[in-house]
């Protein structure tokens, strides 16, 4: 009796493990198009002038066949991407100091608030998750042609 081994239980398993397999270069890929978002909104060094946070970043997490890419810090990138109503801005009064805070703009100092006028949304996370949409399918599928071939 002859016995003849078949590869498509090998080849099965394999592509069962395509979505696990892909997921963290998925997750490397939409963070990378993250940060060109970053850069282009925020200029090269991805920091917004006179925030006070770090430069806008993304942390990744991948788990189990899944890819989780998640905006950092999660304020600068609400601002630019949904925008900001005029506000006002209030001096930081010292601990333990009498009277007013004080806030410098241009080199001047001010002892009232600032009336900031807002920011236009830019859309910039609606940007990433559009480029995720595409990233997804793209790398899955380069992954599955790499198994199957």
């Amino acid at each position: 009796m002859t016995v003849v081994s078949s590869p498509l239980p090998r080849l099965a398993d394999q592509v069962a493990r395509v979505p696990t397999v892909a997921m963290p270069k998925v997750a490397v890929q939409v963070a990378r198009a993250a940060e060109r978002q970053a850069a282009k909104v925020a200029g090269g060094d991805r920091r917004l002038s006179n925030s006070g946070r770090g430069p806008l970043g993304v942390k990744t997490r991948v788990r189990a066949g899944t890819a989780t890419v998640v905006a950092a810090p999660p304020g600068p990138w609400q601002w630019i991407t949904s925008g900001t109503d005029p506000h006002l801005i209030w001096g930081r009064r010292r601990r333990g100091k009498r009277g007013r805070g004080v806030l410098v703009i241009g080199g001047r100092v001010v002892t009232g608030p600032a009336h900031h006028r807002g920011t236009r949304p830019r859309r910039a996370w609606n940007k990433v998750a559009a480029d995720a949409a595409d990233i997804l399918p793209a790398v899955t599928a380069a992954e599955l042609r790499r198994v199957v071939n």
